[in-house]
């Protein structure tokens, strides 16, 4: 399907990582010259823990940037978020599209998704349609308050949450807000209506004469 890419952050070539931040601060934020799917990308790095599991604090993170990095228009539920990840050693026990309001908010909208696995070598691309809101994961929300909050986004991200205490290194790259490509759906109009007058032609109107044969 073709999109219209309202915003893009492919650091090719490698851009600072400077407006990217890591929200709890358990990852480290690199960005290669190379590696990613045509230059460099995002590298989030879990260094090796000694704490347990159960203390949860250093086994997750949110990487993110401004909402106004992809997009300082008004968002809304016809967008998707699109990207691209990549598994270095271990496949992440969690991966997530998140985004709120405001940063210091614990409430966070997210989207989960099937995370990649590992020893492929390869980027695998996803993407996060806000179109349906309840796909989002936000403990007693409502339709109204996902579309307001939609609004006012400040920023967007991506959750990840380690599977094991070793090292695991991962990569973002190509963060896109899209919006389906109108002519798409303009061809997708024309076809039908090609189709419903072929329907017409082959079934007899009420009180036309069938065709004798």
């Amino acid at each position: 399907r073709t999109d219209i890419v309202l915003g893009q952050q492919d650091w090719n070539p490698p851009a600072s990582a400077a407006d990217w931040t890591n929200l709890y601060g358990w990852t480290t934020l690199a960005t290669p010259a190379t590696g990613g799917n045509t230059g460099g990308f995002l590298q989030v790095t879990f260094p090796f823990t000694a704490t347990p599991e159960a203390a949860q604090d250093t086994w997750y993170d949110v990487v993110y940037m401004p909402a106004t990095n992809l997009f300082a228009g008004a968002w809304s539920n016809e967008m998707s978020i699109k990207f691209d990840f990549w598994v270095s050693n271990i496949s992440p026990g969690a991966l997530q599209v998140r985004w709120s309001t405001n940063i210091d908010s614990p409430d966070m909208w997210g989207y989960s998704l099937t995370p990649p696995a590992a020893g492929t070598g390869g980027w695998t691309t996803f993407t996060a349609p806000l179109q349906n809101w309840s796909n989002w994961m936000y403990d007693g929300a409502t339709e109204a308050q996902y579309l307001a909050d939609l609004a006012s986004i400040d920023w967007v991200g991506i959750y990840i949450y380690r599977s094991t205490a070793d090292e695991q290194i991962y990569g973002i790259d190509n963060v896109m807000l899209v919006v389906p490509e109108p002519a798409e759906c303009l061809l997708l109009a024309g076809a039908l209506v090609i189709l419903g007058l072929s329907l017409r032609r082959r079934h007899p109107q009420p009180g036309a004469l069938a065709p004798s044969g």
